[in-house]
């Protein structure tokens, strides 16, 4: 990832960060953690992975 700019990687980091305190706070709610949600959006305004 020698690509990314500081701005980028410190980016990742945050969304992996939210990703495992999301996970961990449905896992304490006995909600199921596979649930996926993309933060990407085509054209038309529909999710796309």
């Amino acid at each position: 990832m020698s690509h990314l700019s500081d701005r980028d990687r410190q980016a990742l980091r945050l969304a992996s960060e939210l990703r495992q305190r999301m996970h961990d706070w449905l896992g304490r709610r006995g909600i199921p953690t596979s649930l996926f949600v993309s933060p990407f959006v085509d054209r038309a305004g529909q999710q796309a992975s």
